[in-house]
C-alpha cells in the first residue's frame, strides 16, 4: 500500500515509521554480519523485511512515483532509528 502513491496516506507516514521501527527492532539491535562470510550467508543476512524496502527502493527507476511515499516512510524511520543509515550502506555493499 506504501508504494501505491495514490493510496498511501501521507499522514500516516509518521505512525507508521513509529509501528515499523517497533516490529523491526530486533534487526537493528541484532549483528547482521554473518558468521561464515560466503556469498550465500551475505544473500541470507539482507533477506530481512527492511531489506526487502531498501531493495524495493534500489530496483525502482528514479522517476517512478512509487518511490516517493516509500522514501518518505524510511525518512521518518530513520528519524526514529538511524541504524537505518548503517543498515543502507550495508544492503549497497552486499547487494
Amino acid at each position: 500500500m506504501v508504494v501505491r502513491e495514490d493510496e498511501f496516506d501521507s499522514d500516516m507516514t509518521t505512525t507508521l515509521a513509529v509501528c515499523l521501527c517497533q516490529i523491526l527492532i530486533s534487526q537493528f539491535n541484532n549483528n547482521i554480519f554473518p558468521a561464515e562470510i560466503d556469498e550465500e550467508s551475505l544473500e541470507e543476512s539482507i533477506g530481512t523485511p527492511l531489506f526487502v524496502m531498501l531493495r524495493f527502493l534500489s530496483s525502482t527507476p528514479e522517476n517512478s512515483p512509487s518511490r516517493i511515499p516509500l522514501l518518505q516512510l524510511l525518512g521518518e524511520m530513520y528519524m526514529k532509528q538511524p541504524r537505518i543509515g548503517y543498515h543502507l550502506l550495508y544492503f549497497l555493499k552486499v547487494g
